[in-house]
This record gives structure tokens, sequence and C-alpha cells, in this order.
């Protein structure tokens, strides 16, 4: 097994126009989904704290690749995925 900490930081994205409250996203690996329209602002703001990070147990044998596929939400047109940081 691999263990992913991915790491959050929502913050509005100016210079790009994208606002914190956008970033709804999706992760899956392989047949598995970690996370289905997540949204780091609103979990930053229950938890209080600007930034936090997720944890998960995903089984790769050794013939195979790790692969992390984010998906912006589609019931936002201004949906980005944002992760600001991926630990392996």
């Amino acid at each position: 097994p691999k263990f992913v900490r991915l790491h959050f930081f929502p913050s509005n994205y100016d210079v790009q126009n994208f606002s914190r409250s956008d970033a709804v996203f999706s992760v899956g690996s392989g047949p598995y989904t970690l996370l289905q329209n997540f949204s780091a602002s609103l979990v930053a703001d229950n938890l209080t704290r600007p930034q936090f990070s997720k944890e998960f147990c995903v089984v790769v044998e050794d013939n195979q690749r790790l692969n992390l596929t984010f998906t912006p939400g589609t019931d936002r047109p201004a949906a980005y995925a944002l992760i600001n940081g991926i630990e392996i």
C-alpha cells in the first residue's frame, strides 16, 4: 500500500481570478474515489483552520503505477481543482 497525503490551503488567487469557493473537485485513484465534490474552503472554514491535510491508503502493487486524477466539479462553471501539496 501507498499512503497519500493531500495538503490544502484554500485562498483566493486574485491574479488568476480564482475564488476559493469555486475550488470544488473530485479525486480518484484507479477505480476508487478518494474525494467527491470536495470543497477545501468549506472544510477549512468548518475546522476554523487556514490549512489542513487529508490522508488515504491506496493499494498499489509493485508492478503498478499510482495514478491520481483530479476532476473539477461539473455543477459549477468556474470550478477548478487545487492541491497545495502531495506526499506519497
